[in-house]
């Protein structure tokens, strides 16, 4: 199963797109100006999530955060999550939206699987 979740205010948009396959997940988070791969985040279950960070990228904690929460929801066996949202001259105000947007579809994915839906 395949879909994709946007969520937008302002100058900043995140997309999220999800592949589910036999009770495994990749994902795909990006936006801003320029989208591109700055951090990535596996996991499989009884394991712990490892982030690795791309040299002078800062996606690291949206995928750290992310991946921790996707485990925790019990409905994934294996996950493996990319990430790279670039907003030019982002300010202060913009990166914690940016954060907020990110949980946002990262919760709606959680519900989404609680509630067999995908």
């Amino acid at each position: 199963m395949e879909f994709t979740w946007n969520e937008e205010q302002g100058r900043v948009k995140v997309t999220l797109r999800c592949l589910l396959q036999n009770g495994d997940g990749m994902f795909w988070l990006y936006g801003g100006d320029r989208p591109h791969l700055g951090a990535v985040g596996i996991w499989s279950r009884g394991e712990e999530p490892q982030v690795t960070v791309f040299p002078g990228h800062k996606e690291g904690v949206v995928v750290q955060e992310a991946v921790c929460r996707l485990a925790g929801s019990g409905k994934l066996g294996n996950v493996t999550l990319g990430c790279g949202i670039h907003l030019d001259r982002i300010t202060p105000e913009e990166i914690a939206l940016v954060l907020t947007l990110c949980r946002r579809l990262t919760g709606r994915l959680i519900e989404t699987l609680e509630r067999g839906e995908a």
